[in-house]
């Protein structure tokens, strides 16, 4: 690992540097780079003194910054760029960089100034700078304006009777929604807004950094917090010994703060950061604990043309005859571009496509997401434009025309013929004829219908062409529930995929699914037959609950999830069964046979710890073992058994050589 540097930030505490960077909001100032080759955006204070210009010596991007320079000066010697109107419930966050050749006895600033209606100065919130830092330096500011603040201004200053020069650049102001809004002030404050996601590069290093956002109390002035991030194995558990700490920095004042923590050089996978809080004298201590992920770039490559969607004779879903691996967030209202960035970021291939009332609208969308959104469709043929909800009946010449405009287009994946008819107790007849119809109309793509009630499954047989349901198990339903509905919709729907469609919402009062709820939610299906990823849901016009566009702290496992599902298609695929012995409480596993070794999937889909998990083949020892999803640590095999602790909902995936 590369070394960590430890970074001073203005605001209420010190920080540090980590892996990847706050959403890149526009730079509100002009000129920040100093590209135009003056000083424009920028006013030396009249009251001062020194000079300022451009320079082109040794700029850290580009071909210039900007120079203030002074000898002996007992004045302000500070420039101001042009005020920068606020907005109410946003936070501003001050980006830049600068070197100096000062006496490294003096130190110089830079700036967030307030200024009320008059264009008077009510507010300053000094980044002090050491000096004698020949080399480009960063440092990260934070200010919430006041309420009688109309604009912000950013001051650069050198130190009063210093002599010699400091280097400005790439000086960057940009704004986001205050994640403390109307919170009252308390001893310390997380925010919930952290998605905890760093991304590592092509070559697989981690650059960039890792924003946390903290609100501290006026109380809590004085006292020291300690943040720690642990890699989790693979087992759930996390190692004790730290990645990286900050070193019990003091917090000096109330308000928010911004801190970044470095990720550099750390390996994908899973992480905890620690977060504790102590006044000094111990009579109040607080805990809270963020998960962070690494996970590479995903959903980057361009999706063939669709010639032909189908079931395997071993039950695998192919796409132009190879198998496929379908990964899709339900209700998502976005056009091509919200699209495509939900398939680079959460590795998506496919997307339930509405028509609202118009079959025109329809294959319109199914055109603009394959073409600008780079994803397949699912194609909704249970709205107005084609079914009569009042009769719960098809329009046959509508449902006919829709199915011939798009049976051939190449973004075509699957149609989505009705969802959950047992839960509306609609005519299982009316379901076949629907189901029959399109098949016979296009023979070349696969048809789904949805199911909720597991009584009713069979009722409804042989009429979608994936053993799909969705039922939300977290966390008032325990994860093992789901295995009923599994054997009884693969029941209904023999040799046909299985879909259990993953919880990412939560209800009030009920709560949200833990991401590692969620993870061990989609292995426990995987140990049933799952080989697809569908989640509900991104988005939903019911603002009494969440969803994953507004819970972040299951976004970072729904991508973790999605890259892990890619490292595991060669198991997901396999039709070789393999025999294995695995000991312990509330467990479920699955082994295949893998390229002549054996890949084993283990589940804690219990709450508690279970202590001693025991792993086993039937007739001889494990010669070799290792953790799938976590190459760069390696299970520990005595007697030739496996041996291990996993936490709650905890998984882990071996590969194992007889």
């Amino acid at each position: 690992m590369r070394q960590l540097i430890v970074l001073i930030l203005a605001g209420a505490m010190a920080g540090f540097s980590y892996g990847q960077s706050a959403a890149q909001n526009k730079n509100l100032l002009a000129n920040p780079g100093f590209e135009q080759g003056n000083i424009k955006g920028y006013t030396l204070d009249p009251q001062g003194g020194g000079v300022i210009t451009v320079d082109t010596d040794r700029p850290h991007e580009g071909r210039y910054s900007l120079k203030q320079s002074a000898k002996g000066l007992t004045r302000w010697n500070v420039a101001f760029s042009d005020p920068i109107k606020v907005q109410a419930g946003m936070i501003y966050k001050l980006e830049f960089f600068y070197r100096d050749s000062i006496d490294p006895a003096k130190s110089s600033g830079i700036v967030l100034r307030e200024l009320n209606d008059q264009g008077n100065p009510i507010g300053d919130h000094w980044t002090w700078l050491g000096s004698g830092n020949k080399d480009w330096q960063r440092r990260v500011a934070l200010v919430r304006p006041g309420q009688n603040t109309l604009s912000l201004q950013v001051g650069v200053r050198m130190a009063d009777t210093s002599e010699g020069s400091i280097w400005w650049d790439d000086i960057r102001l940009t704004s986001q929604p205050d994640p403390f809004l109307n919170t009252p002030y308390s001893l310390l404050q997380v925010s919930d807004q952290e998605n905890g996601i760093v991304e590592s590069g092509p070559d697989g290093n981690t650059p960039g950094l890792l924003p946390l956002w903290m609100n501290v109390g006026r109380e809590a002035a004085g006292g020291k917090v300690d943040i720690q991030v642990q890699r989790v194995l693979s087992t759930g558990v996390a190692d004790q010994t730290p990645v990286w700490k900050s070193g019990n920095p003091l917090i000096e004042r109330a308000g928010p703060s911004y801190w970044e923590i470095p990720t550099a050089g750390l390996p994908v996978g899973q992480y905890r950061i620690n977060i504790d809080y102590a006044r000094q004298d111990g009579s109040e201590r607080l805990h809270y604990q963020r998960q962070m992920v690494v996970v590479p770039p995903i959903g980057t490559e361009k999706l063939p043309p669709i010639q032909k969607t189908q079931i395997g004779p071993d039950g695998n879903f192919l796409v132009n005859g190879k198998p496929f691996v379908s990964i899709m967030l339900y209700h998502n209202p976005l056009e091509a571009d919200g699209i495509a960035k939900l398939r680079r970021t959460y590795g998506i291939n496919f997307s339930q496509t509405w028509g609202g009332n118009s079959i025109d609208e329809l294959v319109r969308r199914v055109d603009d997401l394959y073409h600008n959104g780079g994803v397949y469709s699912e194609a909704v043929l249970f709205h107005d434009a084609m079914f009569d909800w009042s009769t719960q009946t098809w329009k046959t010449d509508k449902l006919t025309e829709a199915v011939n405009r798009l049976k051939n287009h190449p973004g075509l994946l699957l149609w989505d013929l009705i969802d959950e008819p047992d839960a509306h107790r609609m005519d299982p007849a009316e379901v076949r004829r629907g189901y029959e119809l399109v098949r016979k109309l296009d023979p070349n793509h696969i048809v789904l219908v949805n199911y909720c009630q597991t009584p009713l499954f069979e009722q409804y047989a042989g009429m979608s062409d994936l053993a799909s349901y969705d039922y939300y198990p977290m966390p008032t339903v325990g994860i093992a529930a789901l295995h009923d509905y599994n054997v009884a919709i693969k029941k209904a729907n023999p040799g046909k995929p299985l879909i259990s469609v993953l919880q990412t919402y939560g209800n009030p009062g009920a709560g949200i699914p833990t991401p590692a709820q969620l993870r061990a939610e989609a292995y426990f299906n995987i140990c049933d037959g799952m080989k697809s990823f569908w989640y509900y849901s991104w988005s939903e016009s019911n603002p009494a609950s969440s969803f994953l566009d507004n819970m972040p702290q299951l976004q970072a496992s729904v991508r973790l999830i999605n890259h892990e599902s890619r490292q595991l298609e060669p198991f997901l695929f396999s039709n070789l069964p393999a025999e294995v012995k695995v000991e312990g409480e509330n467990l479920k596993h699955l082994a295949r046979k893998v390229n002549g070794k054996i890949e084993v999937v283990i589940v804690n889909h219990g709450s508690t710890p279970v202590e001693k998990m025991r792993l086993t083949l039937p007739d001889k020892p494990i010669r070799k073992a290792e953790y799938l999803l976590d190459p760069d640590r390696h299970p520990t095999l005595v007697g030739g058994a496996i041996t291990q602790k996993l936490a709650p909902f905890g998984v882990v995936v071996y590969r194992l050589e007889p």
